[in-house]
């Protein structure tokens, strides 16, 4: 098994989290652009506290290639009502670079401790 930081995967089988304040979340998001939002969205998120603070939580496991039950595993996406089948292409491809942009902002705004992220790929 190796790891990467970052959420690009070439491999057959990969999962990533990504955690931090809802605040942090919140405010670097309505920074980035209406697409990379969109996609965020789209992607969804969990809302809990941890310690008393209110934090964010995007996870995803997916497998694809396998001969397992969980040959692909992927949220089940809720795209906005209109959303043509190339906009739901476009977001397959940039999901994790928007997932990346938000985790870079997040980092650069609030400093390296303020968001936990994490990508396996086997």
């Amino acid at each position: 098994m190796k790891m990467r930081i970052g959420f690009v995967s070439n491999s057959s089988s990969s999962s990533f989290v990504m955690i931090t304040k809802k605040e942090h979340f919140e405010e670097v998001l309505a920074s980035m652009d209406a697409f990379e939002q969109a996609v965020i969205k789209i992607y969804g998120k969990k809302e809990s506290k941890f310690n008393g603070i209110d934090i964010i939580t995007i996870a995803s496991f997916s497998t694809a290639g396998g001969t397992g039950p969980l040959d692909y595993d992927e949220p089940d996406y809720e795209y906005p009502e209109g959303m043509t089948d190339e906009q739901q292409d476009e977001f397959g491809e940039r999901k994790y670079e928007a997932l990346d942009t938000l985790a870079d902002e997040i980092k650069k705004k609030f400093g390296e401790e303020s968001i936990i992220t994490d990508t396996q790929d086997w």
